[in-house]
């Protein structure tokens, strides 16, 4: 029994080797941590009651590389927790304790992608675009604008 359980271990921990590298390649190194010093700063909750473990924390910066990640993952059989801010108070951003999840967060998808002023102004962007950097570009291109929330609640900068 405990050559099975060394053996298994040994391909877990192959499988992440050929995860991390793999997941280098779709991304670059900014966009992958796999330093366990680094990783601890996304595995515990804002309230510091729960944490958990990952081998990687992911950072694409589109949507196709969200998509290859999540098709990476499925295949190999490893769980996917995404984080936005990191701020949840119920735990959904937490990994479990297993160690077979990555973290997948959107911080790096922060770019405006295009804008019209023909009527009025729109204004498209990606995942991780915050008010106020949205505020500062605004004042940037010196125009206003109004941001919507949620059906019918706005704010204007």
């Amino acid at each position: 029994m405990p050559y099975k359980r060394a053996k298994l271990i040994r391909r877990q921990s192959e499988l992440k080797h050929v995860l991390l590298r793999a997941f280098r390649d779709l991304l670059d190194d900014r966009g992958v941590v796999d330093e366990p010093g680094r990783i601890a700063a996304y595995t515990t909750d804002q309230r510091r009651l729960l944490t958990g473990s990952t081998f990687a924390v992911l950072k694409p910066t589109t949507t196709k590389q969200v998509a290859d990640i999540v098709g990476l993952a499925a295949h190999h059989g490893i769980g996917i927790v995404p984080q936005g801010g990191n701020t949840s108070y119920c735990g959904g951003a937490t990994p479990d304790a297993s160690g077979r999840q990555i973290i997948v967060i959107l911080e790096r998808m922060d770019r405006i992608r295009e804008a019209s002023a023909s009527i009025g102004t729109f204004c498209s962007m990606t995942a991780s675009v915050t008010v106020p950097a949205l505020v500062r570009w605004s004042r940037f291109v010196a125009i206003s604008c109004a941001i919507v929330l949620a059906p019918g609640t706005f704010c204007n900068c």
